[in-house]
Order: C-alpha cells, then structure tokens, then sequence
C-alpha cells in the first residue's frame, strides 16, 4: 500500500482522542459511584459534562483525525485491496458469477 505522510496534527489529534477516551472513562466511573450512592444531582450535572466532552471527542474524530486518516492512505490501493480479499472469502465461483435480482 502506497501510504502519504499524515499531517503532524493528525498526530496530535490521535493524542487528543486517547486522552478524552481516558478523561470520559474517568467520568462514567465517577458517575456510576455517584448513582449508587444516589446522588442524583451531582450524577445528573457530571451526565451533562459527559455529554459535552462526548461532543468535542466527536467533533475532533470528524474534523481532524477522520481527514488525517484519509489524507494517509491511498485510497485506491485500499479499494483494490479490499476488493481481492472479498474475492478470496467468497472463492472463485461465486467472485465470478452474476446475480440477477429480477430472478430471470
């Protein structure tokens, strides 16, 4: 596969991720003792910062990694890739055959 060198922050963006995954891993922990403890206030303001941080782990994986990642890889030797594999897995007579849905 014939890779492009990925940007630095692409780079940066993958320290980003892994570092909401442990803060909001931190978080759900934090929120289940507060549940079982039943307090419910605190859970219920902790649940909002959840969600906030779930909105910036998402926005950094649409608007900065998930670019970075295509903007690495070729995508046409991956197509062409994946196309061979899926021919392996299906074996040489069916890869070869064509399906008509009419049912003619």
């Amino acid at each position: 596969m014939t890779a492009k060198r990925a940007p630095r922050k692409s780079s940066d963006a993958i320290t980003l991720l892994k570092a909401d995954h442990a803060k909001v891993k931190k978080m759900f922990k934090e929120f289940d003792r507060l549940h079982e403890d039943e307090a419910d206030d605190e859970a219920h303001k902790l649940a909002t910062q959840i969600c906030n941080e779930l909105k910036v782990h998402a926005t950094l994986e649409e608007e900065i990694f998930y670019p970075a990642v295509r903007a690495a890889i070729d995508e046409e030797d991956m197509l062409r890739r994946s196309r061979g594999r899926a021919r392996e897995r299906q074996g040489p007579d069916r890869a070869n055959r064509v399906y008509d849905a009419g049912g003619r």
